[in-house]
């Protein structure tokens, strides 16, 4: 009996007999990060796929949402008017981070003029009220990281790269390897999918590009903070909504005890 053989009846433990088991397969190392980059590759790609769309969707909805442009409207009409004789006046446009300065000012009690612009329009204008509606992946795309995105996507390419590599040098360890087998399918079908993915990702970035463009937003707002000004606006509208119903409900009640 050889001493291999000898160190090997010696051994009992499970994790021992599994080390000395593989010790000796060819390209260990490389073979176990392939392995671990295959069964994360799935999971990865469903979660990024998802958020990019999201960013395309989103961009796409604000630029072409008419209920966006009569709203904008109305509110550079009224910044002019409470302007009018200063030089904020006969504006052409405004920032979108004003839109969200509307909560800040205050009338009477807690009225502010977001109130004011809510009731306006509700009477005036009624159809723009649901323009929540017309821009409903705001949300999820302001909970979207895009830098994330582009840093998943850097590394799954190179991961993709090193595989090509790896399926390229490790060669055959017996009848019982089948690495050479299952490398290369599972490539033309990973690349194929990235391929699509990251076509998704530069078209949601141009969509993106272009409503910032659209907007007269710096291009280097991320967009999770052009989103969010929007989000919030959306939940501001939301809370103003729901302080007048409570008022009507209110008043109600005290008619009716009168």
């Amino acid at each position: 009996m050889c001493i291999r053989d000898r160190y090997q009846r010696r051994v009992r433990g499970k994790a021992e007999q599994f080390l000395w088991a593989i010790h000796d397969i060819p390209f260990l190392q490389d073979r176990l990060e392939s392995l671990i980059f295959m069964l994360s590759f799935r999971p990865k790609m469903d979660d990024l796929k998802p958020k990019v769309r999201v960013i395309k969707v989103a961009s796409i909805e604000l630029r072409e949402s008419q209920k966006i442009v009569q709203l904008f409207e109305i509110l550079l009409s009224l910044g002019n008017f409470l302007n009018g004789g200063t030089f904020r006046g006969d504006a052409i446009g405004f920032k979108i981070d004003t839109i969200n300065k509307l909560a800040d000012v205050r009338g009477k009690g807690k009225t502010t003029l977001l109130h004011y612009v809510y009731k306006f329009v509700e009477k005036q204008y009624p159809k723009l009220m649901s323009f929540p509606k017309e821009i409903s992946f705001v949300r999820e795309a302001a909970a979207t990281d895009m830098n994330f995105i582009k840093g998943e996507l850097g590394s799954l390419k190179k991961g993709l790269t090193q595989l090509s590599k790896a399926a390229t040098t490790i060669t055959k360890n017996g009848p019982q390897d089948h690495f050479q087998e299952i490398v290369p399918s599972f490539l033309a079908k990973g690349n194929e999918e990235f391929g699509e993915v990251e076509m998704l990702a530069v078209m949601a970035d141009k969509q993106y590009r272009e409503l910032l463009l659209y907007f007269g937003e710096d291009l280097a707002t991320p967009p999770d903070k052009f989103f969010g000004m929007w989000t919030q606006f959306i939940d501001s509208f939301q809370r103003v909504k729901d302080d007048i119903l409570r008022e009507q409900v209110m008043a109600e009640k005290l008619a009716k005890t009168e």
